[in-house]
């Protein structure tokens, strides 16, 4: 069943041609560019005034004619998917369906759209599906996604210098407002997220936890060989059971209704070159469940690693998340770590650069609740 909004507002941030009668020309003249490819029976090059007509009749708010045209399109799109314009065709027709009220079918058009755009490397397309997808997922109140979609674009059009990086931040502000708004207005009672210690009985849990949020993370194109084997010997459930009985870390879970959604672990006296000067601890990890991702479980689980290793007589807090991590560099970064170069992590034999980012720990004050 779709569910077309019946106005504007209940859209995010929709885009609104600041001059019409610049986009009506625009729109004649790929009118007459398509027909002329259709007369050439010039697919590949019809495809491309295709894709540009689709998305301008969205833009003047005819996403239905926009639809038809660009489904018309589709099959031959998809036949050609080393032609970047076919990509393009996929991310109008996304962005069409989901003015149209048929977000489901939106949402798989722009994940064929961004596979194309990261197989191809067409970082340009890949930005631009990025955050209207993250637009189309904010509509569905899908917090945690959307967010995702914007910290990724935002991050690509602030390495290209792209001004458009602007609008990626404001999204991000929009976003954050609308959730609190959102879970402000909520009625139904919220379970109370724990945080406490973890005990033996969580080695367990942990393993899982810590495997799932390590493949969201590092296996976005399947599984291989050296993610594998790094996955079973990392987080095994008797590496987590040692972690737990050792004097040298902390480990906090998170814990909701009685299931663990994410977890912190600190490792004390454990240094590193790039660190800044001041006696150390490192926070070997923090995961969340991607289901819980912007809820603040993250930031609780930062404050007790952070107040913990004061308490244990820490000056500066360190970790190496790994460089195309951009929600986590810029979660990090909002939290005030500072960025102290790259190093290199290693398992089986290949090498991926991290970040080394620390923070001083500050005086410790009462534990989060």
């Amino acid at each position: 069943m779709n569910d077309a909004p019946a106005t504007d507002e209940t859209f995010f941030l929709r885009f609104t041609a600041p001059d019409l009668a610049a986009l009506h020309r625009d729109m004649a003249q790929a009118e007459r560019q398509l027909a002329q490819a259709r007369a050439e029976a010039d697919l590949l090059r019809a495809l491309d005034h295709a894709g540009d007509l689709g998305s301008l009749l969205t833009t003047d708010r005819q996403q239905e004619a926009a639809r038809a045209l660009l489904t018309e399109f589709l099959p031959a799109a998809r036949q050609h998917p080393a032609h970047e314009p076919s990509a393009w065709l996929l991310h109008a027709l996304a962005t069409a369906c989901q003015y149209c009220g048929e977000r489901a079918e939106a949402d798989v058009l722009f994940a064929e759209a961004l596979e194309l755009a990261r197989l191809h490397s067409w970082t340009q397309l890949e930005h631009y599906v990025l955050h209207h997808w993250g637009r189309c997922l904010a509509e569905q109140r899908r917090f945690g996604p959307a967010r995702d979609c914007f910290l990724k674009s935002l991050a690509i059009r602030q390495a290209l210098g792209d001004p458009r990086q602007a609008s990626s931040q404001r999204a991000l502000d929009v976003l954050a407002d609308h959730e609190a708004r959102h879970l402000a207005a909520t009625d139904m009672p919220q379970p109370t997220l724990l945080l406490r210690p973890a005990e033996p009985r969580d080695a367990l849990c942990l393993s899982v936890l810590a495997m799932q949020v390590f493949l969201d993370t590092y296996a976005t194109q399947g599984i291989r060989p050296a993610l594998a084997k790094e996955v079973l010997s990392s987080y095994s459930e008797p590496v987590f059971a040692a972690a737990i009985a050792s004097e040298a870390d902390a480990l906090c879970v998170a814990e909701l209704a009685g299931h663990l959604i994410g977890f912190a672990h600190l490792v004390f006296g454990v240094s590193h070159p790039l660190a800044p000067p001041g006696a150390p601890a490192e926070l070997l990890r923090l995961y969340v469940q991607e289901p819980f991702t912007g809820q603040r479980v993250g930031s609780r689980l930062l404050a007790w690693a952070e107040q913990r290793a004061a308490e244990a007589g820490a000056e500066q807090l360190w970790l190496t998340p790994w460089v195309h991590n951009h929600r986590a560099l810029a979660f990090y970064r909002r939290c005030a770590y500072q960025d102290h170069g790259a190093t290199h992590f290693m398992f089986e034999g290949e090498s991926h650069e991290n970040r080394v980012l620390a923070k001083a720990v500050g005086p410790i004050s009462a534990m989060p609740r």
